[in-house]
């Protein structure tokens, strides 16, 4: 069955214009029209009556799209669903979770012609995330949270360079004389792409400005808490610990105090892209490089539903802020 995206293949045009001729949304040229309904009648494709009337719908539910089967939703995720939630919210919209399967094509095909929703967000993206590609052939205003790497679809993503890069300035700016960075290493697409580019932001920080900085690629499990003690253990220097491996950090600021190391004390803790909470009763949490969660989550609303209104939407990157917490000795 011929798509969207064949069409457009064809015609020598993007998706987007077929969309265009077939629903008048915005003005074509007569050549271009006739380029389109030339490929549409060769091709025998039959648009899908929802996505041609999508225009004239108003923007009532947006679908979050995510690998609820999969994943849970942990507190970073919240904090973007809290954001779009909130926003929605406050423009009258309903958000929307799915329990569909995250891997299925098909599935995911189905859920969007299901007409539950007049929008979508997608999250968890992974590098040319397969969603791009049926999200267009089915006409959805959609963004997703995160970079696909292309430009095909709209994203609002944070920038893991920078979170990397600022991360290292700070330390170094305050005297510490190195820094332990703790990449995860774990079997999700998403996360190694996040991980690899604050590890290239702290490469680039460590080269500008000569501080002695370790990387360590270690699996998100307590026991590489370990590996961070013994590199603990070859420096007098004032020592900073940073980086984005949620297990093996909290692992080691409950055990060090057995080796006679305390967090913000004996060595100083600094998280990338997340922020932990570590004492429970003081309140006490992380220092963070990251990006402001919740606005991210806002930000999605904004451009999907500008989306929907046939607007122009740019792509956008988060920079990194420090957010100061209780893990600085």
């Amino acid at each position: 069955m011929a798509t969207r995206a064949d069409v457009a293949k064809r015609a020598g045009v993007s998706p987007s214009t077929v969309s265009y001729v077939l629903n008048g949304e915005r003005p074509t040229s007569e050549e271009t029209q006739a380029r389109v309904m030339k490929a549409i009648t060769e091709l025998g494709y039959v648009p899908h009556r929802w996505a041609g009337n999508l225009a004239a719908r108003s923007l009532r539910t947006i679908g979050l799209h995510l690998g609820v089967g999969d994943y849970v939703i942990d507190q970073i995720a919240g904090e973007y669903i809290a954001g779009m939630r909130d926003r929605a919210a406050e423009l009258g919209i309903m958000l929307t979770i799915p329990v569909v399967s995250h891997k299925d094509p098909e599935s995911f095909r189905a859920y969007l012609r299901s007409r539950v929703f007049d929008a979508l967000i997608m999250m968890e993206v992974s590098d040319g995330d397969w969603r791009e590609s049926v999200v267009e052939e089915e006409c959805i205003p959609a963004v997703f949270l995160g970079s696909p790497g292309t430009n095909r679809i709209p994203f609002v993503e944070s920038d893991f360079f920078d979170i990397g890069r600022r991360a290292v300035d700070y330390a170094y700016q305050r005297g510490y004389q190195r820094c332990i960075v703790v990449a995860r290493s774990e079997d999700r697409v998403d996360f190694n792409r996040m991980t690899d580019l604050i590890v290239q932001g702290v490469k680039q920080a460590r080269d500008h400005t000569g501080a002695d900085v370790a990387v360590l690629r270690l699996p998100s499990c307590s026991v590489s808490a370990f590996a961070i003690l013994d590199q603990l253990s070859l420096s007098a220097h004032r020592t900073v610990v940073m980086g984005d491996n949620a297990e093996a950090l909290t692992s080691l600021v409950s055990i060090s105090p057995r080796f006679g190391l305390d967090v913000g004390k004996d060595y100083s803790l600094v998280t990338l892209g997340a922020r932990y909470l570590i004492d429970a009763g003081r309140n006490s949490h992380t220092t963070e490089s990251g990006t402001d969660r919740y606005q991210m989550g806002r930000a999605c609303v904004d451009k999907v539903v500008a989306r929907f209104n046939g607007d122009e939407v740019p792509s956008v990157y988060f920079p990194a802020q420090i957010i100061d917490g209780d893990t600085l000795a």
